[in-house]
């Protein structure tokens, strides 16, 4: 992969009855499989809400229980990882794949999964469903964005490619994620701020709550540090696992699926979020069903062959993700 500006351009398709790559005997049944498993379940939803919460809560608990650094970087760690996952069901939101009813999907994915990390999921989903439409073309506004980026040219040395997370962890990222916090909260029309009341109340009841238990300076070490140097370079991570290292020549290989261990969904890829090609092929599938889709996709012949899945993330062998951008992958 030599640069954005010179890949091929692909759109992928979200209708069974679409996909190329589907002979006709298979699409019906595929059709009617992914929408069974299409249905949203909101105790599943909160079940991986509180998962994360639980996991804060129980590092917050661990730091202030033994108040050191090696507590302190686990906590770092293990937070950030949440925050991410968050994001992750954020992101299903954006989807409306949390609830059933739409109003229901954007409170929860606001109050529990977006404001905290101070974006909203319609901002958000006003960007990314675009770039479900028009992916890697010059209307997908994540490859506009990263178009031209020495960052986001790949391949690279292994040097240079830890050198990229490595900044981010020093708080690099934090250009970028200001970045992205501006981009989600500015009207696209004319790029002045949007007027949001209720994320606004939430901001002055949160804030106006730490300032009473004098908790502030707890929050920053706990949250807004992690927010700004771990989630940062995961967030990175997923989006070269994503899109990057990849052919684009068709539907198949316009993103990837990540073989993943227990350590690295923990870590690194939360809530079934390796499996993005399938997401990419039938996002209406929610995050706790992709498991299942894949398991279905692979009895599909065409699918099975030419389906692009990666081992790992960061191992620099060539078939993993961090491998697949490397110049100097091992064999």
């Amino acid at each position: 992969m030599e640069g954005l500006a010179k890949l091929p351009k692909v759109n992928v398709h979200t209708k069974a009855e679409e996909l190329s790559w589907i002979n006709s005997s298979d699409r019906k049944d595929l059709f009617e499989w992914v929408k069974k498993h299409s249905k949203q379940n909101l105790l599943k939803t909160f079940m991986a809400i509180f998962f994360n919460y639980l996991l804060i809560g129980l590092s917050v608990y661990c730091f202030t229980l033994f108040n050191n650094f090696t507590s302190y970087i686990i906590a770092i760690a293990i937070i950030g990882a949440r925050q991410h996952a968050l994001l992750i069901l954020m992101h299903d939101g954006a989807h409306w794949r949390l609830a059933n009813n739409k109003k229901t999907n954007d409170i929860i994915s606001n109050l529990f999964l977006s404001y905290p990390l101070f974006v909203s999921v319609e901002n958000y989903r006003s960007s990314h469903l675009e770039h479900h439409k028009s992916l890697n073309t010059e209307f997908d506004p994540d490859y506009i964005r990263k178009r031209g980026q020495s960052d986001w040219r790949f391949p690279k040395s292994k040097n240079k490619i830890l050198v990229l997370f490595l900044l981010d962890l020093l708080g690099y990222g934090l250009i970028e994620m200001m970045k992205k916090i501006m981009r989600f909260n500015v009207s696209a029309k004319d790029g002045k701020p949007k007027k949001n009341y209720i994320k606004l109340s939430f901001y002055i009841s949160f804030f106006s709550l730490l300032l009473i238990t004098h908790q502030l300076s707890n929050w920053v070490i706990l949250w807004l540090i992690p927010a700004l140097t771990l989630l940062p370079a995961l967030l990175r991570l997923r989006s070269i696992a994503e899109h990057f290292g990849l052919s684009w020549s068709e539907e198949l290989t316009s993103s990837r699926n990540t073989n993943t261990n227990f350590l690295e969904n923990l870590l690194l890829s939360p809530h079934n979020v390796s499996q993005h090609l399938d997401h990419h092929l039938f996002p209406s599938v929610p995050f706790y069903n992709l498991r299942l889709l894949s398991k279905r996709l692979l009895l599909i012949q065409n699918y099975k062959k030419n389906a692009y899945y990666s081992d790992h993330y960061l191992s620099f062998t060539r078939n993993s993700v961090i491998g697949d951008i490397s110049n100097e992958s091992s064999i």
